[in-house]
């Protein structure tokens, strides 16, 4: 699960639900990108082990959330934080063009 992938991620700071078979939890989004996110909750919650999770979440702007089904490549504990990385799998072309949208709008700006 060490898989760390390279690519462009934007700050997002919104809420996702992280649906698994014994029940669904809220976390925090910190980063986004075309590919996948990497969200936070506190570590008190005990790692569940599964390779893949069921997201919800919505982007800022918009009405309608995003489902998609995530492939954890990694979780890791850090200062009372339990952070995982997932890569979207199986995402409607709907939704991969309102995160591509999001990514592309947010971008840092390059110094000139």
């Amino acid at each position: 699960m060490n898989e760390r992938r390279e690519g462009i991620r934007v700050a997002l700071d919104v809420t996702v639900s992280e649906k698994l078979v014994s029940g669904t939890l809220n976390a925090r989004v910190v980063s986004l990108s075309n590919t996948g996110m990497r969200y936070t909750k506190p570590s008190n919650i005990r790692r569940h082990g599964a390779k893949e999770v069921f997201l919800e979440f919505t982007l800022p702007g918009e009405s309608e959330s995003i489902k998609v089904l995530g492939w954890v490549v990694e979780e890791i504990e850090k200062e009372n934080i339990l952070e995982t990385a997932v890569t979207f799998m199986f995402l409607p072309e709907n939704d991969e063009g309102k995160i591509n949208t999001y990514v592309n709008k947010h971008l840092p700006a390059c110094p000139a």
